[in-house]
């Protein structure tokens, strides 16, 4: 039996000397990176992953979408928030023009043009809202919260319990009405700035803890159409099952 692909979205950063990726190649050299968790965790749900390039031409985005079956949206550098018509506040981190112009193009047409199941993971998520017309929280440490576990922290480590709306996709997904996750981010989708057609379905309650709203951790498309975006990384967590579930969720979907 044919295994689905899955395109898995990459990060791209310039080699500067003295920089941690000062080994990498030749320092002012683009390079394209990302996380060998991501395609692992394709892999494992039965899927084969696709690592998609920065193309020169952006009619190759659409190129590439044709020979899918899902796409994966991996975390990364915060979004830039000109996406979304604001101005960059300086506590964001660094934002990465070339990434930001590829995935807003490959997520419009993905969304708008196809049928493809798309799992968007951390900054996947927030593009995904960010693609249907929503915003985000820059940083959410101006609340007064800070919402990612510190540098030295194992991946794998539980930070947080989410719960989940009753009946949602994420919910039938992981078999359980709440989840215990990991966490490593700043910014947010903002519960009053939600992509149209999306809806949050799993949340951090967090008003207790200096934040004036639930911090939101799920969100996904109505209907019927697999579109989920979570905040935390449960590629990170391959010995929980129910983490492990999400990724099988999407191979399934493109299996369909």
């Amino acid at each position: 039996m044919k295994k689905p692909v899955i395109g898995v979205t990459m990060n791209h950063f310039m080699s500067v000397t003295g920089s941690e990726f000062d080994n990498v190649g030749f320092s002012r050299s683009p390079w394209t990176t990302g996380a060998d968790e991501y395609a692992n965790s394709v892999e494992k749900a039965g899927g084969l992953p696709v690592l998609m390039p920065f193309y020169l031409d952006q009619e190759n985005i659409k190129e590439f979408v044709n020979t899918l079956d899902g796409l994966l949206v991996t975390g990364g550098d915060d979004v830039g928030p000109w996406l979304y018509g604001e101005d960059i506040i300086k506590e964001s981190n660094a934002v990465n023009i070339v990434r930001d112009t590829q995935e807003i193009a490959l997520l419009r047409y993905v969304l708008d043009e196809t049928d493809l199941p798309v799992l968007g993971i951390c900054r996947g998520m927030q593009m995904l809202n960010v693609a249907y017309g929503g915003k985000l929280e820059q940083d959410n440490k101006r609340n007064g919260f800070w919402h990612s576990t510190g540098p030295n922290v194992p991946l794998y480590d539980l930070a947080h319990k989410v719960e989940f709306a009753p009946g949602s996709k994420i919910e039938k997904i992981v078999g359980k009405p709440c989840l215990y996750t990991n966490s490593y981010h700043h910014q947010n989708v903002l519960p009053d700035h939600v992509g149209k057609g999306l809806k949050i379905t799993g949340c951090v309650k967090d008003t207790a803890k200096g934040l004036p709203y639930d911090m939101p951790e799920v969100i996904e498309l109505e209907g019927d159409r697999f579109v989920l975006g979570v905040q935390w990384h449960p590629e990170w967590m391959p010995q929980f099952e129910e983490h492990q579930a999400i990724y099988r969720a999407l191979v399934d979907a493109a299996r369909k």
